[in-house]
């Protein structure tokens, strides 16, 4: 659920944790749509592009 605004009336209830859930995979999305590979999804196998999509994310977010 997308927050809402402050001045309503009577707020809808929103569950905290799966909103940052929401927000971090949306930025994660987005992050990977600036690697020119992905975004012209360029391999021609698709193991080799889910391979591309997981060395992406490791170099988006190392943990």
């Amino acid at each position: 659920m997308i927050s809402q605004r402050p001045q309503r009336l009577r707020p809808l209830d929103i569950d905290d944790e799966m909103y940052k859930w929401q927000h971090s995979i949306k930025s994660c999305f987005l992050k990977l749509k600036e690697f020119k590979c992905i975004a012209m999804r360029s391999a021609k196998m698709g193991t080799s592009y889910a391979a591309m999509i997981c060395l992406c994310v490791a170099i988006i977010d190392p943990r």
